[in-house]
């Protein structure tokens, strides 16, 4: 397995006089950074499986894409609920935290503003210590991509085993690294960090559980369905994506031709939203004009919704896998290269067609 560093030349500060910091040469600055976050470690070899069984607090730094996000909560949640005696701490970005409160209490959350993470800002300082100060025994990196910076603060923990998922290059700042599937896909990487317990002899799988929406929120998304004039038990929820729009009104158009037919839908109710967290194109007004629309502001609004709807449709997209969260049947319509984005093998009420 390779062992080059993770980084190249990168930004490590914002002000000076650490400024001079960005200047160093990559071998300098992986030198700098392996100090500042507790020096070299010895070659000294653990013992995989007794320290995973005698672990007890666990971080994992979540994807900092929100897509990405929800694409992997059947991990964060088999972690959450099919590891009695350990404490799950998450580590995440600050504009993922209305999402993440509503599905973990607040004391294992932990955010971070990447903006502010600098050597040389106070952020860094306190977020580096806030992860010290929990005495972690594991830590899970599920980032694609993480700054050194990210990185640093993550050694600097002391955690007797990090494990980065994505990057094998990741060393000196991980000590347990991963090589890539093949074909790739997201989720599929992203559950390395479940198979590893398979060393402890503990199977952990893929959480299959869904997000389920208050009676409160249901009732207001049927009645905003209702208030269509549509029949929300025989819609199919059109998911308005960020995809070519050529590539969407073909799709919808199929779909509207689809009503009466086997998939037992009447009617078809696009829904989009350009609010935070989706920012979706807007909806032309090629497609408002072939069936009624309903705008989402929020990821709460859209998931009552997805819940009340026969049936979800719609191309790859945050739209369509926070929709699979749902205990509704969705139809997904991939490009053979979207299937690193697939995740139909853990969501049996996802079908997913492969298109030309």
């Amino acid at each position: 397995m390779t062992t080059e560093p993770i980084i190249t030349t990168h930004r490590l500060a914002r002000r000076w006089p650490y400024r001079i910091l960005n200047l160093l040469s990559p071998a300098f600055q992986l030198k700098f950074l392996t100090w500042k976050s507790g020096g070299p470690e010895s070659n000294t070899l653990f013992d995989l499986r007794r320290n995973l069984i005698s672990s007890r607090r666990i971080l994992i730094a979540a994807p900092g894409d929100f897509q990405e996000l929800v694409i992997s909560l059947p991990l964060l949640q088999a972690y959450q609920h099919n590891l009695p005696g350990k404490e799950l701490y998450l580590l995440a970005e600050v504009g993922q935290a209305s999402f993440l409160k509503a599905i973990f209490s607040p004391e294992q959350l932990i955010f971070y503003d990447n903006e502010e993470i600098y050597i040389g800002e106070p952020a860094l300082d306190l977020l580096t210590g806030q992860i010290r100060d929990l005495g972690l025994d594991i830590i899970f990196n599920l980032k694609r991509n993480s700054s050194p910076l990210l990185q640093l603060v993550l050694k600097a923990s002391l955690a007797p085993l990090r494990i980065d998922i994505f990057r094998p290059e990741s060393w000196p700042f991980a000590n347990i690294r991963f090589l890539p599937g093949d074909p790739p896909n997201l989720l599929r990487t992203q559950m390395l960090a479940a198979k590893v317990w398979y060393y402890a002899g503990i199977p952990l799988q893929g959480s299959g559980r869904v997000l389920r929406s208050d009676r409160g929120a249901l009732d207001k998304a049927v009645a905003q369905i209702r208030s269509l004039g549509i029949d929300p038990e025989e819609t199919a929820l059109f998911l308005w994506q960020d995809q070519p729009l050529e590539r969407q009104l073909d799709l919808l158009k199929q779909v509207i031709a689809g009503k009466g037919g086997k998939d037992g839908y009447r009617s078809v109710l696009i829904v989009h939203g350009e609010a935070a967290p989706f920012f979706l194109p807007e909806l032309p007004v090629d497609a408002s004009s072939m069936a009624p629309s309903l705008a989402i502001t929020g990821v709460g609004q859209f998931l009552a919704v997805a819940a009340s709807v026969a049936v979800n449709i719609g191309t790859h997209g945050i739209l369509l896998h926070l929709a699979s969260l749902c205990d509704k049947p969705v139809q997904a319509f991939f490009r053979k290269e979207e299937a690193f984005y697939d995740t139909s093998f853990l969501r049996p009420r996802m079908r997913v067609a492969y298109l030309e």
